[in-house]
C-alpha cells in the first residue's frame, strides 16, 4: 500500500476544516482560488519565493526549499528554514489578519515542517516561528507531545481518505464565507 502524502498545508487546513481534507483528496477538486489565497501567493511571490539564501553570523536562512518524507508521508514547501549554530527551525509568512497568539491550525502547520526537518536534518527541532506581515513575530515552542498530535491528525486524514468519508463541517460558520470549496460544500 502506497502511504498517502500530505503536505504541512493540508495540516493546517484540516485544522481549519477538515471538509478540505476530503474535497482535495476524495473528489480531487481543485476549485477557484478565492481573494484570499491569490492575496496570499501574490505577497509570497513578491516577497518570499525571490529568496534563495541569507548568511548572517552564525545564522542562514534557507528559502523556499520543498522536502518530502516519502517514509513519513509528509511533505512542505518552506517559506525558510533558520539554520543557527547547528539547530533548525521553520518560519511561516502569513499575510492575514496577525493573532495575539498562534492559532491551532498554523501551529499545526509549523509542528508538521518540525517533525519533516527532524527527519531531513536529523535533529529535534524544538521552535517554530510565524510572521504576521512585517509587523509581527510569534515564536512557539515544539514538543513532542505537539509532534505525537500530528500522527493522530495524520491518521484521521488518513482514515477520511481510505473510508471516502465526509466529516462535519467546521463549527465556525463564518470561516465558510471565504472558503473555496464553498459551492460544492455548502455546510450541507
Amino acid at each position: 500500500m502506497t502511504l498517502q502524502e500530505f503536505t504541512a498545508e493540508d495540516f493546517r487546513q484540516y485544522n481549519y476544516c477538515s471538509r478540505i481534507i476530503y474535497f482535495r483528496y476524495v473528489f480531487r477538486i481543485q476549485p477557484k482560488r478565492t481573494y484570499k489565497m491569490l492575496k496570499g501567493q501574490e505577497y509570497h511571490d513578491e516577497k518570499i519565493r525571490r529568496k534563495t539564501q541569507s548568511k548572517r553570523e552564525n545564522r542562514t536562512i534557507h528559502y523556499n526549499k520543498f522536502i518530502a518524507i516519502k517514509d513519513l508521508g509528509l511533505s512542505a514547501l518552506f517559506d525558510a528554514i533558520v539554520e543557527e549554530r547547528g539547530a533548525y527551525y521553520p518560519i511561516e509568512y502569513k499575510t492575514g489578519k496577525s493573532y495575539p497568539k498562534i492559532p491551532y491550525h498554523h501551529l499545526m502547520q509549523l509542528i508538521v515542517q518540525a517533525i519533516i526537518l527532524d527527519s531531513y536534518y536529523n535533529t529535534n527541532v524544538e521552535k517554530g516561528e510565524i510572521r504576521y506581515g512585517s509587523e509581527k513575530r510569534l515564536e512557539t515552542p515544539i514538543t513532542l507531545k505537539d509532534k505525537l498530535a500530528v500522527l493522530k491528525e495524520h491518521t484521521a486524514m488518513l482514515q477520511i481518505v481510505l473510508n471516502e468519508t465526509m466529516p462535519s463541517p467546521t463549527a465556525h460558520e463564518g470561516k465558510c464565507h471565504d472558503c473555496e470549496f464553498w459551492l460544492m460544500c455548502r455546510r450541507a
